[in-house]
């Protein structure tokens, strides 16, 4: 199969309470080395409370291997989600029983736009203290970039090429494809398959809503 790619972002997004991988250190990084204190207490902390919670979906799991492998004394519980509405619903229910249980948040950033206007997460910058995250010469164009409009909660850290469509290139002509118009072309009818939009999730849902919004 031969892919017409369109490079839509697909960000995923890192917040609520991130103290048990981050912490503030109120130091510029220009204080020698201090972040070093900072992070060896924080770690500290992480241990003595054991547990790590987070909500995502299935792509996220290498990190906390990872993270799992590096600190053993740190039970992580991972919450997979299916669907970036239903884990927000579920902590958005947690939150007014009074519980907060949740301590990262790693799902599409259409999803959890509903807890930053419940202000229940907390900006991420603040908790940061590596060098190598908090130097943004390190990142793409120099910069932190986060899907809310504060440009506080909701981190943008990974992207990928999106894939809008494919084709079968032993039954089209590539020649024949060269717009999202082309598609209309009558003599496709019957022969296009695609996920309901209602039903689609993650990548499909992001095409959908590209294609809604790019007349």
């Amino acid at each position: 199969m031969k892919r017409l790619e369109q490079a839509n972002f697909m960000f995923l997004t890192a917040a609520i309470h991130l103290c048990l991988v981050f912490a503030w250190t109120g130091l510029s990084q220009e204080q020698d080395r201090g972040w070093e204190k900072e992070w060896e207490k924080t770690t500290q902390a992480a241990k003595k409370e054991g547990q790590l919670v987070f909500h995502s979906g299935d792509a996220t799991e290498a990190f906390f291997s990872e993270f799992q492998k590096k600190f053993p004394e740190i039970k992580v519980t991972r919450m997979l989600t299916r669907g970036g509405n239903a884990a927000v619903q579920r902590l958005m229910s947690e939150r007014r029983a009074g519980l907060y249980s949740g301590d990262i948040l790693i799902i599409g950033a259409s999803s959890v736009l509903t807890m930053v206007d419940a202000k229940a997460l907390d900006p991420v910058e603040p908790v940061m203290i590596l060098p190598e995250v908090l130097d943004k010469s390190k990142w793409w164009e120099g910069k932190h970039h986060y899907a809310d409009k504060e440009g506080k909660f909701l981190l943008k850290f990974g992207a990928s090429p999106q894939v809008d469509v494919g084709y079968n290139n032993k039954l089209v002509n590539p020649n024949e494809i060269k717009s999202y118009r082309d598609l209309l072309n009558p003599k496709w009818k019957g022969r296009i398959v695609t996920l309901d939009p209602i039903e689609a999730r993650g990548g499909a849902g992001v095409s959908f809503r590209f294609m809604y919004y790019h007349p």
